[in-house]
């Protein structure tokens, strides 16, 4: 059983980073990150996108084949600019149509697991932080 050529969270991020979501330009290593959230404190500016991976259900056979699905599942938290809740929303409402049923190297598909974003509440700091789980299929 092989693995995919590209981790999930960074196969997430690769869909993210280049686009304008939410009227903020993505970039890669700059405010969207492959991995868990990071502090202001570490560099990291308040409005950022941080993909992280939460593992997935067990491998399910796939018929007529000696091959498993597997599924991973990648969180896509959303932080948004200190006391700006809508700006947040924004930013999170535009990465759903992003990632719902992309195409990704090495990846039968990308889906969203709930319906849109939800609130996760705020930072210590007044981040207003939105999530998005999405589940990548892989055979292997």
């Amino acid at each position: 059983m092989g693995n995919p050529a590209i981790a999930p969270p960074l196969a997430i991020a690769n869909l993210l980073n280049g686009q304008t979501v939410g009227g903020v330009a993505l970039v890669l290593g700059t405010n969207l990150f492959a991995g868990p959230e990071r502090p202001k404190s570490q560099g990291i500016p308040s409005q950022a996108v941080f993909c992280c991976e939460y593992g997935g259900p067990p491998p399910s056979p796939y018929l007529g084949q000696d091959q498993d699905d597997r599924s991973f599942v990648v969180q896509v938290l959303f932080r948004g600019k200190p006391g700006d809740l809508d700006g947040a929303r924004a930013l999170a409402n535009g990465g759903f149509p992003l990632l719902q049923r992309a195409v990704s190297a090495g990846y039968i598909d990308v889906r969203c697991n709930e319906a849109g974003p939800h609130c996760l509440g705020r930072t210590p700091t007044d981040e207003p932080r939105f999530s998005l789980n999405t589940t990548l299929r892989f055979q292997g």
